[in-house]
C-alpha cells in the first residue's frame, strides 16, 4: 500500500491511496461513464483549491472530525464523499462512496482501516 502524488500545491500536496496497484479515488475521478460530470468537476475544483489554499474552506465542501483515536476528513459534493486524512502538508485521499444512512459509518470505518494499513509502511511516492 502506498500514497501516489496526485497534485502538488502551494499549501498541500494531494495523494491518493493505492492498494495492489489500484486507487479507488483516482479511478472515481477519472470515470467518464455513469456519473454526472458536474460531480467530478466539483471534486476537481475542491482538490485544486485545497492544494493551493489549504483547508480553510467552507464545511459544505470539506470537514474533519475525530472518530475514536483518528482524525478523519471528507470532501463533499452532493451525496458523494471522499474520505481523507491530513498529515502536515499532505492530504491523503483514501476512499470514495455515495452517502446513505446505512453505508456512511461503515465507509468511515473502512477508510480508517485502510489508513491503518498504510501507516504500517508509509510509502509516499511522487510519480
Amino acid at each position: 500500500m502506498r500514497a501516489i502524488l496526485l497534485l502538488k500545491g502551494e499549501a498541500l500536496n494531494i495523494y491518493t491511496l493505492e492498494d495492489n496497484g489500484l486507487s479507488e479515488v483516482k479511478e472515481f475521478l477519472e470515470r467518464t461513464e455513469n456519473i454526472n460530470k458536474s460531480i467530478i468537476s466539483g471534486f476537481t475544483k475542491i482538490i485544486d483549491y485545497l492544494a493551493d489554499h489549504g483547508t480553510n474552506i467552507h464545511s459544505s465542501f470539506y470537514k474533519c472530525w475525530r472518530k475514536g483515536r483518528v482524525y478523519i476528513c471528507e470532501l463533499k459534493k452532493e451525496r458523494h464523499r471522499i474520505c481523507c486524512f491530513r498529515e502536515g502538508d499532505k492530504l491523503l485521499l483514501a476512499t470514495h462512496f455515495i452517502k446513505t444512512q446505512q453505508v456512511q459509518e461503515n465507509e468511515y470505518d473502512r477508510a480508517i482501516r485502510l489508513k491503518g494499513r498504510f501507516d504500517q509502511n508509509q510509502i509516499w511516492e511522487e510519480e
